[in-house]
C-alpha cells in the first residue's frame, strides 16, 4: 500500500473507537462563594447532609477533600449520582483500589435547602502550609466546568482495542522512526484531543501503561493544573477513578 492507503486503512480502524468525553476546565476564583458546597470544584467546602461528620481514613487521620462534581446532566454522569466526591489521605498515599487512604463518596440527591458544610479539620489545614502561606478560602478553591471533546486510546494501550498489533504495524509503515507520531497525526485528523490531563469519561491516558482493564473510566485527574489547586500527584502523575464493572455502586482507583 502507498502512504495514502496506509493512512486510510489506519483511520478506518480508529474511527469506530472515537468516543465523547468531557475535559475538566479549572477556573480559579478570587474568593470561594458561600454556596460552594452546591458547586463543582476542587478544595473548599464539600457538600454534606445533616448528621454527617468529616470522613476519616483512620483515627486522627481525616481525609483531604480533593474535588466534587455536581451532576447537572451535561457531562454524562449517571442519573443516580447527584454529587460525586473524591477524598485522599496524603500520609497513607494509596496507589491502588485495595489500599486504604482514598474515598469516593456519592449522593443520589442534593438537598439545597438542608445541605450543610462542616469545618475543615485542623489536621487538613496544616497539610496545606507552604512557608508563611497557609490554607485559606481564596488560595485553593477552583471551579470546575466541562468541555465536550472526542477521545481515542493512548498509543501505549491501543493494542487493547485493535487486536494483533494491526494499527501499530500500520503506524510503523507510515513512520518507521516514530510510529507514535504517526498515531498522533491520525488522532488529529479525526479531531480528537491528544493531550488530556483531567477529564470525565473517555479513555484513560496512561502515563505508565494500562494498569486496569475492563472498567469504565469515571474521572482522570492530572497534575497539570497544580498552580491552581495547590498539589500534584506522585512524579507528576494522574489519578484514575473507574466505575467497577461488576458493581455499579462501587469504584476502583489507580494512582
Amino acid at each position: 500500500m502507498n502512504p495514502k492507503e496506509l493512512q486510510e486503512k489506519a483511520l478506518s480502524l480508529l474511527q469506530p473507537l472515537v468516543v465523547e468525553a468531557y475535559q475538566m476546565i479549572l477556573k480559579p476564583k478570587a474568593k470561594m462563594p458561600k454556596d460552594s458546597q452546591f458547586c463543582s470544584h476542587f478544595n473548599g467546602n464539600p457538600y454534606f447532609e445533616p448528621g454527617e461528620q468529616w470522613p476519616m481514613a483512620a483515627p486522627k487521620k481525616p481525609y483531604d477533600f480533593i474535588f466534587q462534581v455536581v451532576n447537572d446532566g451535561t457531562f454524562g454522569l449517571p442519573k443516580n449520582i447527584a454529587v460525586f466526591q473524591f477524598y485522599y489521605e496524603w500520609e497513607m498515599m494509596p496507589c491502588s483500589t485495595k489500599e486504604k487512604g482514598w474515598l469516593v463518596k456519592t449522593y443520589s440527591k442534593m438537598d439545597r435547602t438542608n445541605g450543610i458544610t462542616i469545618d475543615i479539620p485542623t489536621e487538613v489545614k496544616e497539610r496545606w502550609e507552604f512557608g508563611e502561606e497557609t490554607f485559606n478560602d481564596t488560595r485553593k478553591y477552583c471551579n470546575i466546568t466541562f468541555k465536550p471533546i472526542c477521545m481515542l486510546p493512548a498509543w501505549d494501550s491501543i493494542d487493547d482495542y485493535v487486536p494483533k498489533k494491526e494499527l501499530i504495524k500500520l503506524c510503523d509503515k507510515i513512520n518507521e522512526d516514530e510510529p507514535w507520531e504517526a498515531y498522533t497525526q491520525l488522532r488529529k485528523k479525526l479531531k480528537t484531543e491528544t493531550d488530556v490531563d483531567s477529564c470525565y469519561g473517555g479513555y484513560p491516558q496512561w502515563i505508565q501503561g494500562n494498569e486496569l482493564k475492563g472498567h469504565k473510566l469515571a474521572f482522570q485527574i492530572g497534575s497539570e493544573d497544580q498552580e491552581y489547586v495547590g498539589y500534584h500527584w506522585v512524579d507528576e502523575g494522574r489519578v484514575y477513578l473507574f466505575f467497577d464493572a461488576k458493581n455499579e455502586d462501587a469504584f476502583r482507583f489507580v494512582l
